[in-house]
């Protein structure tokens, strides 16, 4: 009995240790035996908020289905086979999570098992455990889906830690070092940077590390713009380097930015050519900012308004400029100036188009000055002096008026075509002349349709043809001077004239009555000349008739006077001498009358030869002087010794002198004076003067004195018919020369002759139609 007492403390003192030992286990447990005993520690069922636990089903049924289903099999394999797990699970509600550790123990004799099945509630660490995994896998996602956004970027994209050394870069920069991605960050390889960008050379360049490095002890990017080499080709690269937030080194971007610098350069090169350009203009102008500063300026506008280039360099605000001026007194003046001020300063904000205004100054220039909106923000302002502009469109608006009313007053009817054969311009005239409605000239009309509105003006069978020849008035860019007949009997006159704008202007003159007269004196004409030839063939015919019986006359007189058949007394030989005179007098005007008939006939023929002027002088000086000592006057003769030689008709030349030196006696009192001149011009022709110092001619005399059969009103015996100057004009005429007469009452007359030094060819001809003329 002791024995079993001392037993049975051992083993309650035994279980007492297990337990004490289990409780302080952390979790619960449960166990079955083989036999399918259960046993578990009064924990486990509170553990699933369970009362108790009869069997494994009360486990699975306080878990979740899928949880329960994972159980059963970890269990099952437990029972069957021994094989260890640990599982963990959700209750039924969600809200815990239970950790299953299934195991099977034996004693030590191994002769007695339990499949022991502990729960722990690890809901806490589970979810510190959930949480901490889901921002590690989120953050290995997030880093590696950055690095494959960054892998596919068109830049370059390098990781540096904060030593400066390469620790990741994407794609595209090992493509551009020509590289690949291990060896790049293996032997560390950076792209190489070149010179800085254009403007900042004055900038150190630093390497990729340096800037890594100083980005991660400054905490703050960096910034630099480099020239590099990238596959080959020269770019220019924007680098940017970024500290990481947590300190652990830095990331770096190079954007391509070469069409960037193209495009800067071109903008400053236009930028410049565009102020080449505007400082060339005549207009002045001025260009502000934003703020209202200048930015730039051409010499006009300094020019313009007498201001410094000193003090606009300083890029003085339209305000101020403004202000200036008025103190200059070059701007208007203004009632209230600062809402003239505002209202310009206004623009800078409220303009939005183009705003044209004129502005008259003080000094009488008046300014068309533009305000034009910049695209971005500021205002352009240009100002043009059209002073000269305006008085010239005034004037210019005055001819055109002055030419309105004088066109729309001219007798002629007037219209001006376009090149497009439209009517431009017309006056009242032209529609009246030709029975045209003036609404059917308003809309600029085809010349088709207003010809076609002429065709009553027209016979109809002359239609056809007029119509074509008024079509080519208006569309032939040539001269025309035309004549229309129309169906009443009127005649019209048509000019046309091309106008360099491509157009053509058409006068239609009705000349009827002109026609009419024109014929009438055509006609009269006629008459005229008839009477005239009839005159000269009757004067020819009467000297022929004369020629005959004074022939007789003159042979007999002769006989008489050399006495051959006897002698003769004192009185009769006076007679018979008085005969011989007349007779010769008679016979020199016949010659006249012949001479003049046959040149105003163009019957006369020069017989040109070459003379020699001064022997021809002296030979006329000496036939004439015994005749001139006779009636008791001088005559002198002035030739020069080298006058030289002409080609003329010497016979009617010589005629010629006789007619003026017999005139120039015959009209010089007793004791006068009559002179010869011969003198050679420098053109060539040779001048021959005979000057009287007689009693002259009146203006009304002198008028007359070439006509035939007029003579001056005073002279010895009032001797001859007034043949001789006339006949003088006329030799001289058909030499191609000139004649004329100077003289004065009392102070004498002087004729004077310019003969060329050859006959002009068709003088003749040439004279001919001047006397018709």
């Amino acid at each position: 009995m002791l024995f079993f007492g001392n037993r049975k403390r051992e083993l309650e003192a035994e279980i007492a240790r297990l337990e004490a030992f289990l409780s302080a286990m952390p979790g619960a447990y449960c166990g079955w035996s083989a036999k399918g005993d259960i046993a578990y520690a009064p924990e486990f069922p509170k553990l699933l908020k369970l009362d108790e636990i009869k069997d494994i089903y009360d486990i699975y049924n306080a878990l979740t289905p899928t949880d329960a289903a994972a159980m059963e099999g970890h269990f099952t394999a437990l029972r069957r086979k021994g094989t260890d797990f640990s599982y963990e699970a959700k209750t039924s509600d969600e809200k815990r999570i239970i950790r299953f550790s299934g195991k099977r123990g034996r004693n030590l004799a191994l002769d007695v098992s339990y499949d022991i099945l502990c729960g722990e509630d690890i809901t806490d660490i589970a979810l510190e455990k959930s949480d901490l995994t889901i921002a590690r896998d989120v953050a290995e996602r997030d880093d590696h889906l950055k690095k494959m956004i960054l892998d596919t970027l068109p830049i370059p994209v390098w990781f540096c830690d904060n030593k400066g050394r390469l620790t990741w870069v994407n794609r595209y920069y090992a493509e551009s070092i020509e590289s690949t991605r291990e060896r790049a960050i293996d032997k560390q390889f950076f792209i190489m940077l070149g010179s800085a960008k254009k403007g900042h050379q004055d900038t150190p360049t630093r390497t990729l590390d340096i800037l890594a490095q100083d980005a991660a002890s400054a905490k703050e990017a960096q910034i630099q713009e480099n020239h590099a080499v990238l596959g080959g080709k020269r770019k220019l690269l924007r680098i940017v380097v970024i500290p990481a937030e947590d300190g652990s080194g830095s990331v770096g971007m190079a954007k391509d930015i070469t069409k960037q610098e193209d495009v800067e350069t071109r903008y400053h090169q236009f930028v410049g050519n565009t102020q080449l350009l505007l400082e060339q203009m005549q207009a002045a102008i001025v260009s502000f900012d934003g703020n209202q500063v200048v930015d730039f300026y051409n010499t006009q506008f300094a020019q313009l308004w007498d201001l410094e280039d000193s003090w606009l360099d300083k890029k003085p605000k339209l305000g101020e400029i403004m202000e200036r001026l008025r103190e200059m007194r070059r701007l208007p003046e203004q009632a209230d100036f600062r809402s003239f001020k505002n209202s310009w300063q206004d623009m800078f904000t409220d303009l939005f188009d183009t705003k044209e205004d004129l502005m008259h100054l003080p000094d009488n220039t008046t300014l068309r000055v533009l305000f034009v909106p910049r695209p971005t923000s500021g205002l352009i302002i240009i100002f043009e002096d059209v002073s000269s502009s305006l008085e010239m469109e005034s004037r210019y608006n005055t001819l055109m008026a002055v030419q309105r009313e004088t066109l729309d007053n001219l007798a002629e009817a007037v219209t001006v075509f376009g090149g497009d054969g439209r009517l431009k311009l017309y006056n009242p005239n032209y529609a009246s002349m030709w029975g045209i409605n003036p609404e059917d000239l308003n809309g600029e009309p085809h010349i088709t349709k207003l010809v076609e509105k002429k065709k009553s003006k027209f016979a109809e069978d002359d239609w056809p043809e007029s119509r074509q020849l008024l079509m080519r008035h208006a569309l032939d860019r040539i001269d025309h001077d035309d004549y229309i007949t129309l169906k009443d009997g009127s005649t019209i006159q048509v000019y046309t004239v091309p106008l360099p704008d491509g157009g053509v202007m058409i006068s239609y003159d009705d000349i009827t009555a002109t026609v009419q007269v024109e014929n009438a004196l055509r006609e009269k004409n006629s008459a005229l000349e008839e009477a005239e030839r009839l005159k000269l063939d009757f004067l020819a015919n009467v000297s022929y008739q004369l020629r005959t019986p004074l022939n007789a006359i003159m042979g007999f007189a002769e006989i008489l006077s050399n006495q051959y058949f006897g002698e003769l007394n004192e009185r009769q030989g006076e007679y018979t001498k008085g005969i011989t005179e007349a007779g010769n007098r008679l016979l020199s005007l016949i010659d006249d009358i012949l001479d003049i008939s046959t040149i105003e006939a163009g019957y006369l023929e020069l017989r040109p030869d070459t003379i020699d002027v001064k022997a021809m002088a002296e030979h006329i000086y000496n036939l004439t002087n015994e005749w001139a000592r006779k009636e008791n006057v001088r005559l002198a003769l002035n030739c020069a010794k080298n006058i030289g030689q002409i080609t003329a008709d010497e016979r009617r030349l010589k005629q010629v002198m006789l007619n003026l030196i017999r005139n120039a006696i015959t009209y010089t009192k007793e004791d006068g004076k009559v002179e010869i001149s011969v003198k050679r011009k420098k053109d060539g022709h040779v001048m021959i003067a005979v000057s009287d110092n007689g009693e002259g001619m009146s203006e009304e005399d002198q008028k007359k004195v070439f006509e035939p059969f007029e003579q001056g009103s005073k002279g010895k015996m009032n001797k001859g018919v007034g043949l001789g100057l006339s006949l003088v004009r006329d030799i001289v005429k058909l030499h191609g020369g000139e004649v004329s007469l100077e003289s004065a009452v009392g102070k004498g007359t002087t004729v004077t002759l310019l003969i060329p030094n050859e006959v002009k060819e068709n003088a003749l001809e040439e004279y001919i139609k001047e006397k018709i003329a």
